[in-house]
């Protein structure tokens, strides 16, 4: 589950925590990631997902990334930019 580290987003960290223990009991793995606040937060996330998907993405697994924040497509519609 990702957001922005120190974002101070005290309700969604709460629901994060809630759905994070909800998984588990059904026997879910769940990661905690928080997305630094600096020029270089997108090679950083791009490196941790890319880490995770080798380490997990196999038949059979589900993935569900869930992000609190905000985004935006950029003019030619090829990037979702991520705040």
């Amino acid at each position: 589950m990702l957001a922005w580290k120190g974002s101070g987003q005290d309700d969604f960290r709460r629901q994060r925590k809630t759905l994070g223990d909800e998984l588990k009991l059904w026997n879910y793995g769940v990661e905690d990631y928080d997305i630094l606040n600096d020029a270089m937060a997108h090679r950083d996330l791009n490196h941790r997902l890319n880490n995770f998907l080798r380490a997990y993405d196999k038949p059979g697994t589900l993935l569900i990334l869930y992000y609190g924040g905000h985004g935006f497509n950029d003019e030619d519609q090829t990037n979702v930019w991520l705040w």
